[in-house]
């Protein structure tokens, strides 16, 4: 089992390598790998979901990110894009709910940073919470 666990890391370490590159095909590719070596990696499936959001595929952004939720229900970065992706579909109940799951004073749930998506080309990465909106 460990060998897995060193296996997926390296393959998620090349993944966010190309996805900062902006080689989106590359790292999709990759962490796909890693979501179905490790299923109960939130981490792969939720930027499995930022690229193909970044790539134009909301219906499998969704999917990954409701993945990634399933995994780690209190991660507010994870239902903020998930939340974002509804929005971008139409699902103005939904993604209102999410938003609000996603969006959080800084240190109340033990982060002070949410991930938002950027468009291609940009520098991915956590940005600072705002704060309330």
């Amino acid at each position: 089992m460990p060998k897995k666990n060193s296996l997926t890391h390296s393959k998620k370490k090349q993944a966010l390598a190309l996805f900062q590159a902006g080689k989106l095909e590359e790292a999709k590719s990759l962490y796909a790998r890693v979501c179905e070596l490790a299923p109960v990696d939130a981490e792969a499936w939720f930027m499995l979901g930022a690229i193909n959001a970044q790539m134009g595929s909301s219906a499998e952004a969704e999917t990954c990110f409701r993945q990634a939720a399933a995994i780690q229900p209190k991660r507010p970065e994870i239902h903020y894009n998930l939340a974002k992706i509804l929005e971008g579909r139409g699902n103005s109940n939904e993604s209102s709910a999410g938003v609000r799951r996603g969006v959080s004073p800084p240190g109340l749930l033990g982060i002070d940073s949410v991930y938002f998506l950027f468009p291609v080309g940009s520098v991915p990465g956590p940005q600072r919470n705002p704060g309330p909106i």
